[in-house]
């Protein structure tokens, strides 16, 4: 018996390009607007920097706002299983970033308590 032949799959091109490192991110309105009461001291975008955790001394997120007057430390939510549809793509991994405003001070204080207990002289 002769064997029938598969009909090709038919291929669907698009030229969607999906993003390679997109972020799932809350933010409050402060951290990304410039307010008309502040001079305008920044690049015009937040900035996203890693610096150690004030309390743990670990790696931590944290946002710096666009007019340099807030700082906000970016918490991560990791939940096995979801997805996030993002225009016409889709962000597989599931996660979530929260932002939380700090004192910026508690970002300088483990530096300071580190150096003045060898430094500083009571």
């Amino acid at each position: 018996m002769p064997r029938i032949k598969a009909s090709p799959k038919k291929c669907i091109k698009t030229n969607v390009q999906h993003p390679t490192n997109s972020w799932v991110i809350l933010l409050k309105g402060e951290a990304i607007e410039l307010s008309e009461h502040t001079e305008y001291t920044g690049s015009g975008t937040p900035d996203i920097v890693t610096l150690r955790h004030p309390s743990t001394g670990d790696s931590a997120i944290f946002l710096f706002s666009a007019a340099n007057n807030s700082v906000q430390e970016i918490l991560t939510f990791v939940e096995g299983k979801r997805s996030w549809f993002i225009d016409d793509s889709v962000k597989s991994d599931g996660k979530m970033h929260l932002s939380t405003p700090i004192d910026p001070i508690f970002l300088v204080l483990p530096y300071l308590k580190k150096y003045c207990m060898t430094q500083a002289i009571p």
